[in-house]
Parts: structure tokens; sequence; C-alpha cells
């Protein structure tokens, strides 16, 4: 009969144990936008998701000992499965996107994950007019530009709407539009990696903006969201790295 010496015994209960660390690792299903969004998140090719997002996401998995499924939707599918509970987590998220549809929600949110401005960039030549002279602004579909809602439900500026950043910002840079309301950050690396267009528009800090977070929620999962919190701090060092190589730093 075959016989294990002591050593191997040792080995294969090591590795058996390993093994059921491995299966036992929880895996939990992030829904995210399906929108070209960097340098915070993008979907390459419909694919692979990527950008500040995933590796901060990616970091808090291997930290935690999870396994993250990212799945790519619509901005209306991914809420309303994020409700519906369809889905564990989402990210981004904030309190007051589409808030109506949140009444009566229990849903869990971290810490501010990372800041922005949301604001109007337009082209150079109109920088510092006022917003009297505005009469049609660009946002991307199914985002709200709250900084301007009074003005839009009284009916002093008009709302155009377009699938991608890029082709708002073509609309400012062909004066088809007064100006795009987006996230500053996501605006200028659009205009600088993609349209190669740099200086083609500003922000303009004088007309109205919004300043806020983007968190990470759960309704299913409350105790994840809190240890993603305890993560924010002890791993504030890397986190800060990451901001800053993709050049979201600033804003805080």
């Amino acid at each position: 009969m075959f016989k294990l010496n002591s050593r191997a015994f040792i080995l294969i209960i090591i590795f058996s144990l390993v093994g059921h660390a491995q299966t036992q690792a929880q895996i939990y299903t992030i829904g995210v936008e399906n929108i070209k969004y960097l340098p915070y998140y993008d979907h390459e090719n419909n694919e692979e998701y990527i950008g500040f997002a995933r590796d901060i996401l990616d970091m808090f998995a291997k930290h935690g000992g999870y396994s993250f499924v990212y799945e790519v939707l619509p901005l209306n599918r991914l809420r309303n499965d994020f409700l519906d509970k369809k889905i564990d987590f989402k990210f981004p998220d904030n309190p007051y996107w589409k808030s109506e549809r949140r009444v009566g929600v229990n849903i869990n949110y971290s810490e501010p994950v990372v800041g922005f401005i949301d604001g109007l960039m337009v082209l150079p030549e109109n920088k510092g007019k006022s917003e009297s002279a505005l009469k049609n602004i660009g946002v991307v579909a199914g985002f709200t530009p709250w900084s301007y809602f009074d003005l839009i439900e009284s009916g002093k500026i008009s709302v155009t709407e377009n699938e991608s950043v890029t082709g708002i910002l073509k609309q400012v840079i062909n004066n088809r539009i007064d100006g795009s309301y987006l996230n500053v950050s996501v605006a200028k690396y659009q205009l600088s990696e993609t349209l190669k267009l740099d200086h083609a528009l500003v922000f303009d800090p004088d007309l109205p903006h919004t300043k806020s977070s983007y968190y990470f929620s759960s309704i299913k999962h409350p105790g994840v969201i809190k240890e993603f919190n305890r993560f924010l701090v002890s791993q504030k060092v890397e986190i800060d790295k990451l901001k800053k190589k993709y050049e979201i730093d600033i804003i805080e």
C-alpha cells in the first residue's frame, strides 16, 4: 500500500485549504455605465471595463479577497437593475441622482471615493459671459444638468442630448450649442486624448456648476460597504497615487 510521508501529507492539506479558500471567494456583480467617461471609466471595445474606477475596485477586491464581475449597462437599465436588486453594487453613484426613485429604498453609500466638478465647457471667446447669454446647452443622454434646472424649467435655456461626451463637445466647437455641461476632468481628457483639440474649449467657473463626489453603493451588502470605507482609509496613500495617475486628484 502506498504511504504518504509527513511532508507530503502536510502539503496536500495546505493545497486543499488553499483550493477551498479559492472556491469560497465571494463573487459580486458591480453595475457600471456603458459610456466612455475616461479618465474615470470606459468599456473598451464594448468589452473590458477600464479606468480609475476599475483600478480602485480591483484594488479593493484584492484587499478584501473578493471577485468582481463588471456588468456594463445603459444608464436607465443600470438604475432599474440596481433598485430591483439584480446587481450587488453600483459605481459610480450619488444620493442626489434621480433622488425621487430612491425614496423608501435603503441604499448604503460609501464615503466619497473621488470628487468631481460638473460645469459648462465653452469656447474660449465666450468665457466670462453671463448665464443670460446662454440659449442652449448640451448634456450626455440620461444626465441631468442640475445647476441649470430652474433655467431649463422656466424655458430660458433649452437642452440638447447626445449619446457621447465627444459628440456634445463637437457641437460646442461647431457653434451649434452654447456650452456642454460635463464632468470637467472628463471633458478635458476627451478634448486632449480623443479629439486632439486641447484648448478648443474651456471650463467657465463663473457659470453655475456642481461640486460633488462619486460613491460606491449597495442595497444588498451593507457590510461590504463598511469594509470599503475602511479600505479608503487604510489604503489612502495608494489611492491618492491612483488619483494622481489619472489626473483627478486636484478636485476634492
